[in-house]
């Protein structure tokens, strides 16, 4: 059964936006995928109860600290909000700790089923994704129109299903990295189609113009370089990707300059808002995940429209996020998290450099966009974690 729905997972994260379900609420997204999580861990918290115990991994007591965080921060802000507010936090909480349970499903729900299949199905999931985006690109290059609904005005860039730039190009990242390990270890017949897919996946990449992604995926490669001994593939494959974002099209728009100056005062002036917001509620912050509550009053979303901002829910730093939902006891413990994945990561380098690269790619991408508790890179990111510790 867990592969069965991680199979439709795998199927419905390329749709992007177009599997949100309409509900009432626009402070927050309600997915196909969050069905399928939540039905993932009814079974999960069956077989917990038929066999009377859990089993949770050589990472589960960092994670069930940090989620324990959490929900105490979420607790202890709830006397000053509304019933509706109190919704809508509990909601992202919810998804959290549901997508963390997919770890513990991977553990305690026995499947036979070996991480190749699943990273095959990572593959044609981010290809189609990366297909998707292409085709926007060249059909669809302006979706400025989309900006009454609140999307940012991209023009002449991949956004994709996602309509979102930075964070396609880190999930054609992870395609990039799964890919590369199929390149390295397969013989030439196989290599033509991974190369093929691999070309597909790196231009919808390269024509994503997110400077976010790119340095995730440059880190991604120093990551492989360093795992395989090679500095030579490190060098062949950075000055390929220089050469590809120097001579990339620019047919106008802010957004296609990579020395485009603007999104980074927009950047530093969120992240300043969110160290401000820490600032004043630094013990365990003003709740996970109230923060758009918190960035209304303090007026840094517009009154009229505060409830409808894509962003308005987090700060486009995820340290800087937890900072500011969970306060210093919520950031130690994610420090704690985060310390425990590199260190588990670090031991399976010998068998596969997936995990390791994916997590160092995921964190820097964080340093730029709220990544870590982004939907789609979430889920991927801890399906990757369980089938990988499952092994």
């Amino acid at each position: 059964m867990l592969k069965f729905l991680i199979i439709l997972i795998f199927l419905l994260l390329p749709l992007g936006q177009l599997e949100k379900l309409p509900i009432n609420n626009p402070q927050v997204g309600l997915y196909v995928h969050d069905l399928i999580v939540l039905v993932i861990c009814l079974f999960l918290i069956k077989e917990v109860i038929k066999n009377k115990k859990i089993i949770v991994g050589k990472l589960g007591k960092p994670i069930i600290i940090f989620l324990t965080i959490a929900s105490i921060s979420f607790a202890l802000n709830c006397f000053s909000k509304t019933s509706i507010e109190i919704g809508v936090g509990f909601a992202y909480l919810a998804r959290l700790i549901g997508f963390t349970g997919i770890y513990f499903a991977f553990l305690n729900l026995k499947t036979k089923t070996q991480p190749e299949f699943f990273k095959k199905l990572m593959i044609f999931s981010g290809l189609a994704a990366a297909t998707f985006g292409l085709i926007q690109y060249f059909v669809m290059p302006d979706i400025r129109p989309l900006t009454a609904n609140e999307w940012d005005p991209h023009y002449y860039r991949v956004v994709g299903t996602y309509i979102e730039p930075g964070f396609a190009g880190l999930i054609f990242v992870f395609s990039l990295i799964l890919l590369i390990e199929k390149i390295w270890g397969k013989i030439k017949k196989q290599n033509l189609w991974y190369y093929l897919m691999a070309l597909i996946s790196y231009t919808a990449l390269c024509l994503t113009y997110s400077r976010s992604a790119y340095l995730s995926f440059a880190i991604a490669i120093a990551i492989i370089a360093i795992v395989k001994k090679s500095l030579r593939f490190f060098i062949i494959v950075m000055a390929v990707f220089i050469l590809t974002i120097s001579n990339l099209p620019r047919p106008g728009g802010e957004g296609v300059k990579l020395e485009r100056k603007s999104t980074m005062l927009s950047r530093f002036q969120n992240w300043q808002q969110g160290l401000t917001v820490a600032k004043d509620h630094w013990l365990f912050g003003v709740g996970f995940n109230f923060y758009r509550y918190s960035a209304r009053d303090y007026g840094f979303l517009d009154k009229n429209r505060w409830q409808y901002s894509h962003s308005g829910a987090g700060v486009d730093n995820s340290l800087i996020f937890i900072l500011a939902t969970m306060g210093i006891i919520g950031f130690s413990a994610f420090g704690y998290l985060l310390g425990s994945l590199f260190k588990w990561g670090y031991c399976q380098k010998k068998n596969s450099f997936v995990f390791l690269a994916i997590l160092a790619s995921t964190i820097i991408h964080g340093f730029f966009n709220n990544t870590l508790f982004y939907s789609f890179v979430m889920l991927q990111f801890w399906i990757t974690l369980g089938f990988t510790e499952n092994n």
